[in-house]
């Protein structure tokens, strides 16, 4: 069983070095176009391992919760 993928960044992410500010809305539409990229390939990987992914817990389910935070650039 596979959570959503949950994405954040950093407080002091500027993505602004790349050509201006971004609105919140385009923040969230990157937020979730990683969260859906990454929820894809890792079903990929875990069906190409042989695993079966269901939508309800069960006996003997394993549930996957993955979060992709991006840290300060330093």
């Amino acid at each position: 069983m596979l959570d959503p993928v949950e994405v954040s960044f950093s407080k002091s992410w500027k993505p602004d070095r790349t050509g201006g500010p971004i609105t919140a809305a385009e923040r969230q539409t990157i937020k979730d176009g990683l969260a859906r990229i990454f929820r894809e390939e890792l079903q990929k990987e875990l069906r190409s391992g042989g695993y079966a992914l269901v939508s309800t817990e069960d006996a003997g389910v394993l549930r996957i919760r993955a979060d992709l935070f991006s840290p300060p650039l330093i």
